[in-house]
């Protein structure tokens, strides 16, 4: 409750909300809200805390949309990264870094959502992956889990691109809504 909490009130790194919670700061409303016994929360502790929540993404994705996107449906989608630093990580390359941060390697999450910005599909891609090709995998993920023939997809034209639409989206008869560049 204390990593959504934090999340929610100041998002910041994934170890950030320890120091919030250090002895230090033993007078800060979040320690005293949530009752927090001080000086016990290691870092294992958030890390296993984060390994509960990826073992149950998708039944936790499920229950957190109140209303699962319904048969022709617009979901949102858009494309974020962000920079890894220390141990090496499968998914982490060089690639377009948002964050304009030099000699970072960053990894790449696509984001499906519903109109009210509720998240119902996501992928984790390779830092080097191009926003286009972000589209296809949590569209497919989107229509398995919830069992969808037809969707609308809106997003914006780094994403879905004239070359997105004719591959990925018209063969599954996905509609869209996006502002096009001319080709």
């Amino acid at each position: 409750m204390g990593l959504i909490a934090a999340r929610v009130l100041k998002p910041d790194r994934k170890l950030a909300p320890r120091t919030a919670w250090d002895a230090h700061t033993s007078s800060d409303p979040l320690n005293e809200e949530l009752e927090l016994e001080l000086n016990r929360v290691e870092a294992d502790d958030l890390y296993e805390t984060l390994d509960y929540l990826v073992e149950r993404q998708t039944a936790l994705g499920r229950r957190l949309a109140k209303r699962p996107p319904r048969e022709g449906s617009m979901v949102l989608c858009d494309v974020t990264s962000r920079y890894v630093e220390g141990a090496p990580n499968e998914r982490a390359a060089f690639g377009y870094n948002r964050d304009h941060k030099k000699g970072k390697k960053p990894i790449v999450f696509g984001r499906l959502t519903d109109q009210k910005g509720c998240p119902v599909a996501e992928e984790v891609f390779k830092g080097h992956t191009g926003d286009p090709a972000t589209v296809a995998a949590p569209v497919a993920q989107l229509q398995q889990c919830f069992q969808l023939k037809q969707i609308g997809l809106v997003g914006d034209r780094g994403l879905l691109t004239n070359a997105r639409i004719r591959e990925d989206l018209r063969p599954h008869k996905i509609g869209w809504i996006s502002a096009l560049r001319r080709d």
